[in-house]
């Protein structure tokens, strides 16, 4: 089964179906996700812009255009061919082209799975409409979307000038103008954890008022070629402070965005995840730096957060190395007559005493950390963590 296919809409009832004139429609097929931008519908493509809905069908007239009917509504229902497992709530990326698109995992986000599904011919998922852009109004008098304005040389000019001079309606006008603009910018952080992408806009238009603030026209300098700075430097500051724990200069970001470009194309023509070599060889970067913006690019860990075992479980700081900690204990050993350990050491399990013994020469030559756990066939950072229990023990009855 290729391409995609309504299936029935969360809340229930007949889906909403919208009728669309398309020139090119031999480019598009029954079961296509679509996206619809500046009056423009055409092929759905990953993380790039508005997903529509699916094409449910096409009706050619005498000349080149033809109409295609639409299924836009938000919480429409579709299945799409696929033989992996998916958990719901999960989230899956779009690739394939006309009349073959399906589904696979990656960072952008642009589809969600309605219900668990089984590696089986079909999954359920509906667009994610938070991972894009709103779509665009309609113009109700002519049927048609509405596209935005283009600014001339002359009119950006007089905007500006008029905005400068406190002018609300030519501040508004420009604004709206390079929306789109600003939009494509945003592009260049789209798959970033925790931002969305209305988020990344409003941003970028709080950047661009900064630049008109800042803004020479006597210099003879286009607007734009000013204000992109400020855009970007905007959004990257939302992504540095939501995501990232340091800040990463523009020149990284730009890099990136690179890497993640490449990697969606090679998911998409191969249908699998590219080595660091392939990226690098793709972005014309070298693997180091591939490997370290891969690196930053990664969700940072909490240390609360829970670590699951089957014996034992516990948080992710339990299993971070404390070097102090180990040496307080020494300490306490050292204040302990070895005759008194022994006598104490019946307070212990099996374990315990094993490693305490081992560890400390008791009954024989002190082995390191790391060679009781190669014995026991456990980590390291578990047989440390083993000892400071049994040293808790043993300093408690000394105590008591």
């Amino acid at each position: 089964m290729a391409g995609f296919h309504f299936r029935y809409r969360l809340g229930g009832g007949d889906p909403t179906v919208e009728s669309f004139r398309f020139r090119n429609s031999e480019t598009l097929s029954l079961g296509d996700l679509v996206h619809l931008e500046s009056g423009e519908v055409a092929l759905g493509a990953s993380g790039d812009r508005s997903l529509l809905g699916a094409v449910v069908e096409t009706k050619r007239g005498q000349t080149s255009e033809a109409t295609i009917d639409i299924i836009v509504d938000g919480d429409a229902v579709y299945g799409v061919g696929d033989r992996s497992g998916r958990p719901a709530g999960g989230t899956l990326d779009l690739i394939g082209t006309s009349g073959g698109q399906s589904v696979a995992a990656g960072s952008n986000g642009d589809l969600v799975v309605v219900v668990d599904s089984p590696a089986s011919d079909e999954t359920l998922v509906r667009i994610n409409l938070g991972a894009h852009h709103e779509v665009a109004a309609h113009d109700e008098s002519a049927g048609q979307p509405a596209a935005r304005p283009h600014l001339s040389r002359e009119r950006e000019r007089e905007l500006v000038q008029a905005a400068e001079e406190g002018d609300g309606a030519a501040l508004a006008e420009l604004v709206e103008a390079f929306l789109p603009t600003i939009a494509g910018v945003a592009r260049m952080y789209r798959g970033t954890v925790a931002v969305e992408r209305s988020e990344l806009i409003q941003e970028g238009v709080v950047g661009l008022l900064k630049a008109l603030k800042r803004y020479d026209s006597s210099l003879g300098t286009p607007f734009w070629a000013y204000a992109a700075w400020w855009v970007r430097k905007a959004m990257q500051q939302l992504v540095s402070e939501v995501t990232r724990p340091v800040v990463l200069s523009d020149r990284a970001l730009r890099y990136l965005a690179r890497i993640r470009d490449a990697r969606r194309e090679h998911l998409q023509s191969q249908g699998a995840a590219p080595t660091p070599a392939q990226l690098a060889e793709a972005t014309e970067l070298s693997v180091a730096q591939v490997e370290s913006l891969l690196a930053i690019e990664r969700t940072p860990r909490s240390l609360e957060e829970p670590i699951g075992h089957e014996d034992d479980g516990g948080t992710f700081e339990d299993f971070v190395p404390d070097p102090v900690a180990e040496d307080e204990y020494e300490r306490v050993m050292e204040r302990l007559q070895i005759e008194d350990v022994r006598d104490l050491s019946t307070e212990l399990d099996d374990r315990e005493r094993g490693i305490v013994y081992d560890h400390y020469g008791l009954e024989g030559p002190a082995q390191t950390l790391r060679e009781i756990s190669e014995d026991l066939g456990v980590s390291v950072e578990r047989v440390r963590q083993i000892e400071e229990r049994a040293l808790d023990k043993l300093r408690a009855s000394v105590m008591a």
